[in-house]
């Protein structure tokens, strides 16, 4: 089992996603979008649907998480969002996705939070084979194959919690200083 997980894991040794400024400087019409995010992203399809479709883009334009279109075209701005929506929808509701945005967003600024999420993201995807060779994981406890779908399970829920908890922080924090102007 070990050595099936390890040659998936290598697949991913050389993933990039592009930062902002390897995205297109061209502005792309829907059916482009879809087509350049699902190059990028498809590795986190967990089947072979389609990653995201032209509803999804609508939606998100009704949900404020991007802004329209202008004459139909969508800029650096909105494949960047996209692209992060996209990747981070398996894990988190779309209402958290959306604040996350902004926080990063406010910390960061749009290009630095983007380039930011693809950083640790590729870092993340490259931990995989020290994580299954017990390498990077600071656990006492040896993964095997009998007990890696639970151990790595446990630490994604884990990670999930903490990522709401820095949200809910942040939100909190942002609520007291508006408060106090």
């Amino acid at each position: 089992m070990f050595k099936n997980i390890e040659t998936w894991a290598k697949e991913f040794e050389n993933y990039h996603i592009p930062r902002w400024d390897e995205l297109p400087a061209i502005e792309y019409y829907m059916d482009q979008v879809i087509e350049y995010i699902d190059q990028i992203v498809s590795i986190f399809a967990e089947d072979q649907t389609k990653i995201i479709t032209p509803s999804m883009i609508n939606n998100y334009v009704k949900l404020d998480l991007i802004p329209p279109p202008v004459k139909k075209k969508y800029s650096k701005k909105h494949i960047s969002i996209l692209i992060v929506i996209t990747i981070l929808k398996p894990v988190a509701k779309i209402s958290l996705i959306k604040q996350a945005i902004n926080f990063q967003i406010g910390v960061n600024g749009g290009h630095g939070a983007y380039n930011l999420l693809c950083d640790e993201l590729e870092k993340a995807i490259r931990d995989i084979p020290d994580i299954i060779t017990n390498k990077s994981t600071g656990d006492q406890d040896e993964i095997t194959s009998d007990n890696i779908a639970v151990k790595i399970v446990s630490r994604a829920l884990a990670y999930k919690m903490l990522s709401l908890k820095a949200v809910e922080v942040y939100n909190d924090e942002q609520t007291k200083d508006s408060e106090e102007r």
